[in-house]
């Protein structure tokens, strides 16, 4: 396990794009920033996921999210000039399309194992915040027999929230048929999951998509050399 239950400080920010990239041209994307992330040291706390959209209903096929704490973000090692240059021009090759690009702070998180590479995220606008996260942690309470030690996480989002959601609540699976048996289980949980949608408050989907882990750069995964998944 990587994570244990916790309240995520509203320090802890993300930046997310979307994208397009040429399917004959993502292992050079990876290749890419396997060059440029993959022996860099960040700032405690900071990292680097990339994942590529699996179910959507939008049409790109990549998403980036460069995470940190607020006070001390990014990389802390530097590079040179000419690396950065690089870098760039090898992005304006291989990337088509840039989609929405959008920025979350982390409200909750728990759990956490290398095992699970695929997430769903259910986007929506919530009326009442604090009541939908009082009603989730009761509801992750109630499944934790089920749930086990996936993550799961409940960001904000703080700039041009997608579809005009203003949340983001994302569960980990191993692939996608476990993630249907894993929904499949909960929803049978009929009294829990009543309980949850009537404390919650009002919540609207905007948008929901499954998207697979295929590159994770940290401090702790560079060490360990688990960067790929």
């Amino acid at each position: 396990m990587l994570f244990s239950a916790f309240s995520v400080s509203a320090q802890t920010i993300s930046s997310i794009q979307e994208l397009t990239v040429k399917g004959w041209d993502r292992d050079a994307y990876l290749a890419l920033h396997d060059e440029y992330y993959g022996k860099v040291t960040f700032k405690e706390g900071s990292g680097v996921v990339i994942e590529r959209i699996r179910m959507s209903d939008g049409s790109q096929n990549m998403r980036l999210r460069n995470y940190g704490v607020m006070n001390d973000w990014g990389v802390a090692s530097e590079r040179g000039a000419f690396e950065e240059r690089a870098f760039w021009r090898g992005l304006a090759d291989q990337v088509s399309e840039n989609g929405p690009f959008y920025a979350s702070k982390g409200v909750f998180a728990q759990g956490g194992n290398l095992k699970y590479k695929i997430t769903q995220v259910f986007e929506f606008k919530a009326k009442d915040p604090q009541a939908y996260l009082n009603a989730l942690k009761i509801w992750l309470d109630e499944n934790k027999d089920i749930i086990l030690d996936r993550r799961v996480s409940l960001q904000a989002y703080t700039v041009a929230g997608p579809n005009g959601a203003s949340h983001s609540l994302s569960i980990e699976a191993e692939n996608w048929v476990e993630l249907e048996k894993l929904r499949e289980v909960l929803m049978s949980n009929t009294k829990s999951i009543q309980k949850f949608y009537q404390t919650r408050g009002e919540a609207t989907e905007t948008r929901n998509f499954t998207a697979e882990r295929l590159r994770h750069y940290s401090n702790l995964r560079i060490k360990s050399g688990t960067t790929k998944d």
